[in-house]
Order: structure tokens, then sequence, then C-alpha cells
């Protein structure tokens, strides 16, 4: 993702340390070595940037002895602080929350998850799961408050198809949501989703 001039780059199924590309000099820099601290190996996450600190979110972790590699988690690392003292700190994963519960999202990979600056809220919609049985598809939209740590779903009748691996943007107080695929019914997307976020306020408050 891009944020302050550079493209940062995490993970990816056995990686865990993280890059940055500076786009003005065209150089990569490590921001993060490997290491089984922090959010660990994962690939299908998402990461933000705001408030001059990296969040990730969700997503799968690598290693043979995990069963259920998706996870909910989120944590954020400063990449401006000095590298000996540059760690991620983890945030919560809805430990001691119930599945299904409206307090915070269930585990998922392959979303998307989109930032409106202004607000501080990341937006995060679909995703799958595969645990020992067959995979799913999440179809389910949150908005998470990076200054509160506070999760809240949001409900439409507008939903798109459950889907992942799909493109998700904030702009003008909606979110679009392009392409993906889905499990039931197998298909690719190949259209532009609108979601706008003022009949969700609406029908929340």
């Amino acid at each position: 993702f891009l944020f302050l001039f550079r493209m940062y780059v995490h993970g990816g199924f056995h990686h865990s340390d993280m890059w940055a590309f500076h786009l003005e000099d065209l150089t990569w820099d490590r921001i993060h070595d490997s290491t089984d601290e922090g959010p660990g190996s994962r690939f299908g996450h998402t990461i933000v940037g705001y408030d001059n600190k990296i969040w990730l979110y969700g997503g799968n972790q690598w290693g043979e002895n995990i069963r259920d590699k998706a996870r909910s988690d989120v944590w954020f690392l400063d990449p401006n602080t000095e590298k000996a003292n540059r760690k991620w700190r983890f945030i919560g994963d809805g430990g001691g929350i119930k599945e299904g519960s409206s307090a915070w999202p269930p585990v998922r990979a392959h979303h998307a998850a989109a930032l409106d600056h202004m607000t501080a809220m990341m937006y995060v919609y679909g995703g799958l799961r595969c645990p020992d049985g067959p995979c799913s598809c999440r179809e389910d939209t949150w908005q998470y408050d990076l200054k509160r740590n506070k999760w809240r779903q949001l409900s439409t009748g507008n939903n798109p198809t459950s889907r992942y691996s799909h493109s998700m943007v904030f702009w003008n107080d909606a979110l679009y949501v392009f392409g993906g695929e889905s499990m039931v019914p197998y298909m690719y997307h190949n259209e532009i989703k609108s979601l706008p976020l003022a009949k969700w306020t609406q029908d929340e408050l």
C-alpha cells in the first residue's frame, strides 16, 4: 500500500518482514526484520496508514502447527521510530468475544479494507475462511475506529454478493467494491458496487 511517499510491502506465506520502496529516489529500505514476534508470517491480510503508523488487520497466519490460520487481530507499527525500538504493537483480537457478536468481526483473510482519513475509520468488507472443512466467504461489513479501538458492524439491504480477493476504496462517503471471487454461487465478479455510508449511519444511529 502507498503511505507517506512510500510503497510498503509486508509478509506473504512464510515471510514476516516489511519493506518500504521510496518513490522519490527509487530505493528499498527494510522497515522490520523477519520475526515470530508481532503478526508473524501471514498472507491475505490488509494494511492501512494513519497517524504516521501502519495498521494491520486479519489474514492467514503461516505455520505448520497452526490449525485455523485465519485471524481477526489488529496491530500497528510506527516506521519512524529507531529501528532498534521498532516493534509491532498488539491492539486486540476479540479474545473472549463469541463469534457472531457485533462487538468484533469474525476471523477472515483475503478481505478488503479502506480508510477514511478524516474520521480515522477503517472499513472491512468480505473475506474468506478455510478451516478444516469447506471454505466460506464473508459478506459482512465492519467499521473500525482507530482512535478508540472499537468495532461496529454495519448493515444494509444492498450488500454485494459474498466474496474474497476483491478491491475496495473509500471516496466521498462511500465504499466502492470491485471484482473478487465467490464460493456460493461460484463465480468471478467484474462489476463495481457502491456502498454509500450515509444509509448505514441512518440505519445504525
